[in-house]
């Protein structure tokens, strides 16, 4: 992670905080800086250091309908604060992702027009506030701990602009990968619903941008 990355995500986690988003805080260092600079052999790094985070870390295949819905509730939560984040630091756009421009390159022609393909689709959808803005980018199961009936988030290092269903779709996608295949049609009935529930409990989507969750798995999953 490079300078203007952590910028951009002490400034994500210390904004969502203060909207009572429960993360990580950034401990200064003695000199009262966020951020220290450290020469090593010629090379230059930068550092901090978050607070630790309360709660644990709960195995998909051990999450409680309760646990799903508080998971949903955040990701909503993220959505809703996240229409009045203003910064100095310039939120990407999903187009914007080296994976974007750089996939086309690696992949074979059969994958290319894949991908080409999914990537069209996306360009062709609408955004405007209700459907598209910041979110997380990276809220699988790993990232997020519980303690006493709350829930926190971790990493908000990917943060970005996209369209909000996609944040739901990677949670669903990397949860549904601890899933027994043949149990999987089930278990997404029951996760994605009980996701959703949570979800809107603090934010709401457009039912045609719900309709869309499987389009926005299958981006993920390439």
């Amino acid at each position: 992670m490079d300078l203007a990355q952590m910028e951009h995500e002490i400034d994500v986690m210390t904004y969502m905080n203060k909207r009572g988003i429960l993360s990580a805080n950034v401990i200064y260092s003695k000199q009262q800086r966020m951020i220290e600079e450290i020469d090593c052999q010629g090379e230059r790094y930068f550092c901090f250091v978050k607070s630790k985070v309360e709660g644990e870390t709960i195995a998909v295949v051990d999450l409680s309908s309760t646990h799903v819905f508080q998971w949903g509730a955040q990701i909503g939560s993220i959505h809703h604060a996240g229409k009045d984040y203003r910064s100095q630091y310039q939120l990407g756009h999903w187009h914007e992702e080296p994976i974007v421009h750089t996939a086309p390159s690696v992949f074979d022609d059969t994958l290319k027009v894949g991908w080409l393909n999914v990537t069209r689709q996306l360009d062709s959808f609408p955004r405007n506030d209700s459907n598209y803005g910041l979110i997380h980018h990276d809220l699988h199961h790993e990232n997020i701990r519980f303690s006493n009936e709350k829930a926190a988030v971790l990493d908000f290092e990917s943060a970005i602009q996209h369209w909000y269903v996609y944040d739901l779709a990677i949670a669903i996608y990397h949860a549904a990968l601890h899933i027994e295949k043949p149990k999987r049609p089930d278990w997404y009935k029951w996760f994605s619903s009980t996701m959703l529930e949570g979800y809107e409990s603090r934010f709401s989507l457009e039912k045609k941008w719900v309709d869309k969750l499987s389009f926005f798995i299958y981006y993920r999953q390439w």
